[in-house]
C-alpha cells in the first residue's frame, strides 16, 4: 500500500533519452511558489536588474564550468523567479558525461545553501520549504537552427517579461535593500 496519496508527478524527461548524450540543452528553473527572489525586470528597458541573491545565482550557475569540466555553458539569463540557460555536454566519451538532471540538482543545492546563508547573514527573505520547484524544464536542442532560437528566447526574455503568464504578478518585496546592477542575458 502507497504512503503518498496525492497528486502523481508526471515525469517531464524525454523517455528512453540519455540525459548524458552529447549537445546542447536547452533548461528553465522556477522558484518554488514562482516567488520573485533575484531582483526585478526594468520594463522600460527591458533588462533584469539583479538584486544579492540573482547575482548570486549567476555567479554559481558561471561555477558549473569547473564544478562539471565536461559542460560548456552557453546563453543564459536569471529572471526574477526562474533562470534560462543553454548548456552543452562533451562529444567525446560520452560515458563520462555527468547526466542534465545531476548537473541541475548540483545547481540547485549549492544555491540553496548559498541562499540560505544570505537569509542568516545578509537578511534575504526566507523561502517556504525550498528555493526551487522539484522539477526542471528541458528543451533537447536538436539543430544550429533550433539553437539559435534558443538563444534568442533567452536574449529576449527580459524584455518579454510583461507578457510572461507565468510569471506572479505580485512579487515579493519585502526583501532588503540590495546592491542592483543591470545585466545583459550572456551569451
Amino acid at each position: 500500500m502507497p504512503i503518498y496519496s496525492g497528486p502523481e508527478r508526471r515525469n517531464l524527461r524525454l523517455a528512453g533519452w540519455d540525459y548524458r548524450s552529447p549537445g546542447p540543452y536547452g533548461i528553465t528553473l522556477v522558484t518554488h511558489h514562482r516567488e520573485w527572489r533575484f531582483g526585478e525586470v526594468d520594463v522600460i528597458n527591458g533588462q533584469m536588474v539583479l538584486n544579492d541573491a540573482g547575482t548570486m545565482i549567476e555567479a554559481v550557475w558561471q561555477e558549473m564550468a569547473t564544478e562539471f569540466p565536461r559542460i560548456t555553458l552557453d546563453a543564459f539569463v536569471v529572471m526574477p523567479n526562474h533562470l534560462h540557460a543553454i548548456l552543452h555536454l562533451a562529444r567525446q566519451d560520452q560515458d563520462r558525461n555527468p547526466r542534465l538532471g545531476d548537473i541541475i540538482q548540483r545547481y540547485k543545492s549549492i544555491t540553496t545553501a548559498r541562499y540560505s546563508t544570505g537569509i542568516h547573514t545578509l537578511g534575504w527573505p526566507p523561502y517556504d520549504r525550498r528555493l526551487w520547484q522539484n522539477e526542471f524544464y528541458d528543451h533537447i536542442i536538436r539543430d544550429a537552427n533550433d539553437l539559435d532560437r534558443s538563444r534568442r528566447y533567452i536574449a529576449a526574455n527580459p524584455a518579454n517579461w510583461h507578457r510572461d503568464r507565468d510569471r506572479d504578478p505580485s512579487p515579493t518585496h519585502d526583501a532588503p535593500p540590495a546592491t542592483r546592477r543591470r545585466t545583459r542575458p550572456h551569451t
